[in-house]
């Protein structure tokens, strides 16, 4: 080979390692440079053979992670704003299916719900001592006692209605404690408000005899409250009154009579006055909505 045809080779096979060997890059897109399209050197080594991408295809190719990261804080602030009770909040995630809601969503959806529950509920309970008329009031008292079977309002509602100087609140509370499912943290709650000193001051006398009657158990006691019961009681005392004639339960064999002094022809005809005076008076409470003519 002739020294010039040597030289040829070698300038073609310098130009062809430095090509493979990523010595040379296309020309940067953003560059503006005159020789744009013409080979210039590289430091990054990178693969000049992988075509460039054009600014306006890197920019698309680049807003799907943009815009995950900029709604991940706009996600995050709907779930705060849900558990705070707010309605707009609330309403977007309702509107979404459960399959679409995320395991955040869903609780704070259920921790919204419940901030609305109490706060309707210690609004209510402050419009009532604010006016105990309203304990009277059906449609007031129908809408209280529903609340007060939410979990999340109860403890709201029934402490502000447990406060009111008023006989109807204790009579309330005293229908939610027998009504409601015997053992649950509504009846539990209802009855501790209503047997401590502040609220069971307050009651009215028919109630009063009636909780009288459920606490004593002494056979002279329950003697000494005929009286009262002929005077003041109403149709809340009689299931007290018929356990009174059971005739069994002490004893060895619980077979014996627990309160043999109600036996006596006296007493029998005290506990029939009583029974009828108490039968005679019905209760009628406001928040219960009945059929006409149908005891509650």
């Amino acid at each position: 080979m002739t020294p010039k045809a040597r030289v040829t080779v070698g300038v073609f096979a310098a130009l062809a390692l430095g090509w493979v060997g990523g010595r040379w890059t296309a020309p940067s897109a953003r560059s503006g440079s005159a020789n744009e399209g013409q080979p210039s050197p590289s430091s990054n080594g990178s693969d000049p053979t992988t075509p460039t991408i054009p600014p306006s295809v890197a920019s698309t190719a680049e807003s799907p992670i943009e815009s995950a990261s900029s709604a991940a804080p706009g996600q995050a602030e709907l779930v705060t704003r849900a558990r705070a009770g707010e309605l707009d909040a609330l309403k977007t995630l309702d509107e979404r299916t459960a399959s679409a809601r995320t395991i955040d969503e869903s609780l704070a959806l259920e921790a919204g719900h419940a901030a609305l529950a109490r706060a309707d509920a210690a609004t209510l309970a402050a419009d009532l001592a604010r006016d105990p008329k309203l304990l009277s009031d059906t449609s007031t008292m129908a809408y209280a006692y529903r609340l007060a079977f939410d979990a999340s309002a109860a403890p709201a509602l029934l402490g502000g209605i447990a406060s009111i100087e008023d006989p109807g609140a204790p009579d309330f509370l005293y229908d939610l404690a027998k009504r409601g499912e015997p053992g649950s943290r509504l009846t539990l709650l209802a009855g501790d408000l209503l047997h401590g000193a502040a609220v069971r001051k307050r009651a009215s006398r028919a109630l009063a005899i009636a909780l009288d009657l459920e606490q004593a158990r002494a056979c002279a006691v329950l003697l000494s409250l005929t009286p009262r019961i002929e005077a003041d009681a109403d149709d809340r005392a009689l299931p007290m009154l018929a356990r009174l004639s059971d005739t069994t339960g002490c004893g060895p064999k619980n077979q014996d009579d627990c309160l043999p002094c109600l036996r006596t022809n006296d007493a029998k005809a005290k506990l029939s006055r009583a029974h009828d005076a108490a039968k005679s008076r019905q209760f009628a409470p406001p928040w219960v909505v009945r059929a006409p003519g149908k005891r509650p």
